[in-house]
């Protein structure tokens, strides 16, 4: 009795949330604010490096296609912008935004975190939904789906990667003498924290059950459910 109780309650909840976009997009921003607390490197110039977040919420373009990616990641690099930002010693709004007696804008780690992370919302070019044949079957590992997600999140990393690093020439501009190594330091400080990132998630990506299990998600965020109630 209590075996079929539970059943009929998990027939119920697949019946709520199956293919409700209000329900996956708040799961992909919990989940991805949540692994992006697990940080496995701080470079010294600055910049952190987290754990599968950027491909977290990158899954929200895969999944829904760009539109939704890139107000999903919009929300998501405000989120990180007030979770990992300095936080301010004195005062909210001169921290923030603006020292009006000096002029001194603080526009860098905005566009750092709001902007680098709204660009993660590029995966969603490469969403299966919007390719024939991809939109009603889960792919297989290392098939055609597998291989959109991929691309996607690279494209998205590298265009995060780009921003960085023209983040840092515009915003902290190196002091070197010549141009080339200020753009080499600023290539470099972009890679460390942002192109380690990408390594890792992409050998976690690329493990045949964790691409089954974001299949599942993206057929379960797609597709509704519905409960035969005429069966025997």
């Amino acid at each position: 009795m209590k075996k079929d109780r539970n059943a009929d309650l998990y027939r119920r909840f697949r019946e709520r949330v199956y293919g409700r976009k209000l329900f996956w997009i708040p799961m992909i921003l919990l989940v991805a604010t949540v692994f992006s607390l697990f940080v496995f490197l701080t470079p010294a110039e600055g910049g952190e490096a987290t754990f599968l977040s950027m491909a977290i919420i990158a899954l929200a373009g895969y999944i829904y296609g760009p539109s939704t990616g890139f107000v999903t990641a919009l929300i998501f690099g405000v989120i990180m912008f007030f979770l990992h930002g300095q936080v301010p010693e004195i005062n909210f709004y001169e921290r923030f935004i603006c020292e009006i007696g000096g002029f001194r804008f603080y526009l860098g780690e905005v566009a750092d975190y709001v902007g680098g992370y709204l660009l993660m919302g590029a995966a969603g070019f490469f969403c299966p939904a919007k390719r024939k044949g991809c939109r009603s079957r889960e792919g297989r590992p290392f098939g055609k789906e597998h291989r959109l997600l991929l691309a996607g999140f690279t494209l998205g990393a590298f265009l995060r990667f780009l921003e960085g690093a023209w983040n840092c020439w515009y915003f902290y501009t190196p002091m070197y003498e010549s141009a080339a190594r200020n753009l080499g330091y600023c290539i470099s400080y972009s890679f460390w924290y942002i192109g380690m990132e990408y390594i890792v998630s992409l050998i976690v990506l690329l493990i045949p059950p964790v691409f089954e299990a974001i299949e599942y998600v993206r057929i379960s965020a797609t597709q509704r459910y519905y409960i035969n109630h005429n069966h025997l």
